[in-house]
């Protein structure tokens, strides 16, 4: 068994980790939420994303840089191993009303091959 997704999904480490992710002034499981910010509009303008662009957030947790992303119109599709993280993810996107679709890893290959057909639906 790949016991990496046993740990990033266990119900404690999960919790943590989300929490850690969001103190917006901590740099412990992610940059704070300014640099975060700054990152994201220099992803923008580097690669010359806009709106309709579409991007694929491999690891995106709590969707920090996806939700960013998305409120300058990039099609986000975000890829996480914890459930608690894609769901965090979701809620946000859902609230903010940006196009963020995400999959837990653990639906990875349906994801996979929902994209090679055709848009996966995720929402």
């Amino acid at each position: 068994m790949f016991t990496t997704l046993v740990f990033w999904d266990d119900d404690h480490i999960s919790a943590q980790m989300l929490a850690a992710h969001l103190a917006p002034d901590v740099e412990a499981a992610s940059r704070t939420h300014e640099v975060i910010d700054r990152s994201a509009r220099w992803i923008v303008e580097v690669l010359g994303l806009g709106h309709g662009d579409r991007v694929l957030d491999l690891g995106c947790g709590p969707g920090l840089y996806a939700c960013r992303l998305a409120h300058g119109g990039v099609a986000v599709h975000g890829v996480d191993v914890s459930r608690r993280s894609v769901a965090h993810a979701r809620q946000v996107a859902r609230a903010e009303g940006g196009s963020v679709r995400s999959a837990a890893l653990a639906h990875f290959r349906w994801w996979l091959r929902a994209v090679e057909g055709g848009s996966p639906g995720l929402s």
